[in-house]
């Protein structure tokens, strides 16, 4: 191991430096590439975090106009059951049978029994 002055010559490599380090620095090959690893891991993550909240924001914007078309799909259902029980009223239904059908309550000597 030898001093290290400013302008004293080229920088030693990590073989030179040993467990000991050099200077400041004091960081082997093999921490380095942990330091890097885990940098790395880092950057991963927090991509996958944007994506996940990206995804979370699109989704509930989906689902938003999802139920805003149930809504309006429940509306439409309520008006097409009160106009189907509007045409199938009795009045309507006896009124149409007289005028357009031609059809009549039958008088007691027209009804016949029969019995098993």
């Amino acid at each position: 191991y030898t001093a290290i002055t400013a302008g004293a010559g080229p920088e030693p490599t990590f073989q030179e430096c040993g467990n000991a380090g050099c200077g400041a620095i004091g960081v082997n090959l093999k921490e380095l590439l942990v330091i890097a690893t885990l940098g790395f891991a880092v950057l991963l993550t927090s991509i996958g975090v944007v994506h996940a909240k990206y995804s979370s924001r699109k989704y509930f914007v989906e689902l938003q106009k999802l139920r805003l078309q149930q809504d309006e799909l429940d509306v439409e259902w309520g008006r097409l059951q009160l106009e189907q029980s509007t045409w199938a009223t009795e009045h309507r239904v006896e009124r149409i049978a007289r005028g357009k059908l031609k059809m009549r309550i039958p008088s007691a000597e027209e009804v016949m029994v029969i019995r098993p």
